[in-house]
């Protein structure tokens, strides 16, 4: 076997090709990704004099610039920069060589966020640019956790880390609460005594078998064909019979007696 027919054996790929399940698979994440949004990007190019610039990764540049503008849900071109020059020196490399990718590939990668999150205005997308940062900061504590050397490190990035987490979970109530425009709602649920009450996907049974059972004092509880409303609990909370304007039906008696007189027996 000559040395190129060796390397070629050697570059082979040698893995099996995907089964029956997750071909289907493959092809059913293929149909949902080619249904998702198209998220706007930039490629890194390097000038004369070692001067990096990004620009669009196809021809159409103000094609791309207007799809950014969209991204940061604004006219302004000054924010647009200024949004990317705070997105670029998160995701920069800081000069250390213990972790950033690079300029590029960590914007297009904060843009994706950006994007997921659909900034309705400027004041949004300053804080979908702040979510990105905590974001980014917030992994490379973890990952600054995970690589110390003493417990003492450990323990502090460690922390610092969870803070960033627990900030960006606060940015997205921050976001959810303005956009509901402050309101809460507040659903109230009653379930009485045999009834069944879904929520959230939840059947819970509802009602005492035995025991009290609470009820509202401004709603009616009738157990029974429905009447004029009375005060109709015990002290239990059981219903009470109610009364009515009818008489009590006639009653067969048990022995009737014969009309007239008749003789008695065993009389001589």
């Amino acid at each position: 076997m000559s040395k190129t027919q060796e390397v070629s054996a050697v570059e082979a790929d040698e893995r099996r090709e995907p089964t029956e399940a997750e071909a289907v698979a493959i092809d059913a994440a293929r149909e949902r990704r080619s249904n998702r949004p198209v998220r706007v990007q930039y490629n890194e190019r390097e000038r004369d004099g070692g001067t990096v610039r990004l620009e669009s990764p196809h021809s159409d540049d103000e094609g791309n610039a207007d799809h950014l503008a969209d991204v940061f849900a604004t006219s302004s071109e000054p924010f647009v920069s200024r949004s990317l020059v705070h997105l670029a020196n998160m995701t920069s490399d800081n000069g250390s060589g213990d972790g950033f990718a690079g300029s590029c590939e960590g914007l297009n990668r904060d843009l994706a966020l950006i994007g997921a999150i659909q900034p309705q205005n400027e004041l949004e997308a300053a804080l979908a640019v702040q979510m990105a940062s905590v974001h980014e900061l917030s992994l490379e504590l973890l990952r600054r956790a995970r690589k110390a050397k003493t417990v003492e490190g450990m323990q502090a990035y460690g922390n610092q880390a969870t803070k960033m987490t627990r900030t960006f979970a606060a940015q997205m109530k921050a976001l959810s609460d303005w956009r509901r425009g402050g309101e809460q709602v507040v659903r109230h649920v009653h379930v009485y005594e045999g009834g069944q009450a879904i929520v959230a996907g939840t059947i819970n049974a509802g009602g005492q078998k035995t025991g009290f059972t609470a009820f509202k004092p401004h709603e009616q509880h009738i157990e029974g064909p429905c009447g004029p409303e009375v005060l109709g609990y015990d002290a239990r909370g059981y219903a009470m019979p109610a009364t009515s304007d009818e008489g009590p039906e006639p009653v067969q008696s048990a022995r009737r007696q014969d009309s007239g007189c008749g003789s008695t027996k065993g009389e001589s």
